[in-house]
């Protein structure tokens, strides 16, 4: 009798145990993201500017906060023509790589839901180049069929904040799709020192496997 009255004095733990185990098994994950990045400085003839990460999020036990740390790619060109002439080139150019740790609340309990708002500090990396001594190079009729320049380049360190909300669906227990949103901008820099410097704002998805 007296094992019989333990075992249903645990009974109602049960719930609270598988759930907490099923959470340790699957508290990290792998991610990708694609996002489009806003620049305040956009017009006609600038490439899309794409940005790339790799994210590695990790759940705090026995909360509903996640650390995720993530490594970004940005790469934004502008192309200008020649005069008058139908010859194009990439001008000045602009390559930006963070590095950022963001903090996450999830807002929801859902078993297949999740909402996260959060924000944490970025280290940033820029490398820009413009060009100088651009030259037509024309045929024998004297059409300009290339362009020759010179491209030099500067590179920066500042350090950053970001901000992100993002909404998570999980297709399995191990496999999960979301949307997100954010934004960024650095500390020390001024917007004119580099086109990607600034508040940068992004929207894009990512899939990530659990582990």
């Amino acid at each position: 009798m007296k094992k019989l009255f333990i075992l249903i004095s645990f009974l109602p733990l049960l719930p609270c145990l598988v759930r907490a185990q099923t959470t340790n098994d699957y508290s990290r994950s792998l991610q990708v993201a694609v996002e489009a990045l806003y620049v305040n400085a956009d017009y006609q003839g600038q490439s899309p500017v794409i940005r790339y990460s790799a994210l590695y999020t990790k759940l705090l036990p026995n909360t509903r906060w996640v650390v995720e740390n993530g490594l970004s790619f940005t790469d934004r060109y502008t192309k200008d023509r020649f005069y008058t002439s139908n010859v194009f080139w990439i001008d000045n150019r602009s390559q930006l790589v963070t590095a950022d740790l963001t903090f996450l609340f999830n807002l929801l309990t859902s078993k297949h839901h999740a909402i996260y708002i959060g924000a944490g500090p970025s280290l940033w990396f820029l490398r820009n180049g413009t060009t100088h001594d651009v030259t037509g190079i024309a045929n024998s009729s004297g059409v300009i069929e290339s362009v020759s320049y010179r491209r030099a380049y500067t590179s920066d360190f500042d350090i950053g904040v970001n901000l992100r909300a993002k909404y998570e669906y999980s297709l399995t227990s191990r496999l999960v799709a979301g949307v997100r949103l954010g934004l960024g901008g650095n500390l020390l820099k001024g917007t004119g020192e580099g086109t990607l410097y600034g508040s940068l704002s992004t929207v894009g998805v990512s899939v990530g496997y659990r582990f």
